[in-house]
């Protein structure tokens, strides 16, 4: 019943990205700035819907340590391109535990982190919008990439075991299906005699 509720839910949300309310989650990802510079981070990322000159903004802030170093920073982020929240968030019901988030650093409060570079990892998504969702194609294309020939085996072994469950429930309700039943020997017929 859950995964019926959480493909009504995937459905109604697929084409929708943005944001509702703020984000406030555990982040791990990495900020890349001039080529050949790029810090592995993680930290507590902060986003929320702020108006804009084109409408609504997604902004907010990051704070953390770089893994290198581990340097604490802070970094307050903006959209590449206002009103694009598909770039800029994964969609809000997925099947993964984790949602993309990619952002520009505009400033830098603490830390030797240069403005203008690019944010790109992942938030954590709350546990009923990724419990039981059903994969998208994307999601499909990388666990087959990853799994190789181990995924069409374990989908193999999946339809042996469905297949099995189905025939055991008929024989429970049905008794075996070329049974023979034993012989019920009654007492009046005369044992026949033994040589």
């Amino acid at each position: 019943m859950p995964a019926l509720i959480q493909s009504k839910r995937f459905e109604a949300s697929q084409s929708d990205s943005s944001l509702e309310g703020t984000l406030n989650s555990h982040f791990e990802g990495t900020i890349t700035g001039e080529p050949g510079q790029s810090s592995t981070v993680s930290g507590t990322i902060q986003l929320q819907k702020q108006p804009g000159m084109l409408g609504p903004e997604i902004r907010g802030t990051l704070s953390g340590t770089v893994e290198e170093t581990r340097e604490p920073f802070e970094v307050e982020l903006a959209e590449f391109e206002p009103g694009q929240d598909r770039l800029t968030l994964g969609p809000q019901v997925s099947a993964s535990p984790q949602r993309k988030v990619f952002m520009r650093v505009e400033n830098v409060t603490a830390g030797n982190l240069a403005p203008g570079s690019r944010l790109l990892g992942y938030a954590e998504r709350p546990f009923l919008d990724w419990y039981q969702v059903p994969l998208q194609d994307e999601e499909l294309r990388d666990l087959n990439a990853r799994l190789g020939k181990r995924w069409e085996l374990a989908m193999v072994f999946t339809w042996i075991a469905g297949l099995l469950n189905i025939l055991c429930i008929w024989d429970a309700f049905e008794g075996p299906a070329y049974g023979f039943r034993p012989r019920v020997v009654q007492e009046d017929e005369p044992k026949p005699a033994s040589t």
